[in-house]
């Protein structure tokens, strides 16, 4: 120990760094696999939820949705990338069938995008957090 300070060789601690980052490696490669599962099965049950919600102008229904979102364990990433996009189809489907008007899905794909906006703009605080921060390490030993 010199001044204060601990004195690691170099070999244990790049020993240490190199486990450290394969293990904080394998704990990201599978979260992210957990989170990117595109093909995962959705609940029909909150797909028609947010599909009539979207349908309507009252922002309420869309509020009321999200604890039942949260429940079902809908992360914000498995919303864009399955629930939104399904619903957008059965809008579409709906033009195509005559039971909406173009003004209707032009109004709930609007009311879609919005709620991709506001998922977006929470990524984004994210990421200007993380760059106030400096980054962030996971070291665990």
């Amino acid at each position: 120990m010199q001044d204060g300070q601990y004195v690691v060789s170099d070999r244990v601690a790049d020993c240490v760094q190199g486990a450290s980052i394969g293990l904080a490696a394998e704990i990201v490669a599978k979260l992210a696999a957990r989170e990117n599962q595109t093909d995962a099965v959705y609940s029909e049950a909150i797909v028609q939820r947010l599909t009539d919600a979207v349908l309507t102008d009252n922002a309420t229904l869309i509020e009321a949705l999200k604890p039942d979102m949260r429940g079902a364990r809908i992360s914000p990433v498995m919303l864009a990338d399955i629930y939104i996009p399904e619903a957008a189809r059965r809008l579409g489907r709906a033009w195509e069938d005559d039971t909406l008007t173009f003004a209707d899905v032009t109004f709930g794909t609007v009311r879609l995008q919005s709620i991709l906006r506001d998922i977006s703009s929470d990524w984004a605080s994210d990421a200007r957090k993380m760059a106030q921060l400096g980054g962030s390490v996971l070291l665990l030993l």
